[in-house]
């Protein structure tokens, strides 16, 4: 009986690992990576926005008037 046990056990063990633990430096490794996409999207976009001046204010006009329109 104590064989069988210990062999559903080690089964056990073996189809159903226990799931690795995150360590601290994998989160904060992740955090600063999304935070470099993050902020290389937000530089591209503001360098993209001042080349078109026009498309940038035509944007900015359109989402206030958005806004204010189904503000309400």
């Amino acid at each position: 009986m104590a064989l069988k046990d210990g062999i559903k056990i080690i089964i056990q063990d073996v189809t159903e690992p226990e799931p690795e633990k995150e360590g601290c430096l994998v989160k904060l490794a992740s955090i600063l990576i999304v935070l470099a996409i993050v902020i290389c999207v937000l530089v591209l976009l503001f360098n993209f926005f001042m080349k078109h001046l026009l498309l940038f204010f035509v944007l900015v006009v359109g989402f206030i008037f958005v806004v204010t329109k189904f503000g309400k």
